[in-house]
């Protein structure tokens, strides 16, 4: 499965973490929109955390079947 995010400004930096803190994936998109494929990241939680130049956001990302 793919994940859009989009955003009203450039997205800096884009990284999924496990919930333990672990940093899975560390993407640097430099667009207000970046699409990302799921295939790779086992049934779960994840927190996405997305850098802008003026904000940081932390999401839930379920990953399901």
């Amino acid at each position: 499965g793919r994940v859009i995010f989009e955003s009203s400004e450039e997205i800096e930096s884009l990284q999924v973490l496990s919930l333990s803190g672990k940093v899975l994936r560390s993407e640097t998109p430099n667009n207000s929109r970046f699409m990302m494929d799921t295939a790779g990241l086992v049934e779960g939680v994840y927190v996405v955390v997305i850098q802008t130049p003026t904000a940081t956001k932390s999401l839930k990302l379920v990953r399901g079947n």
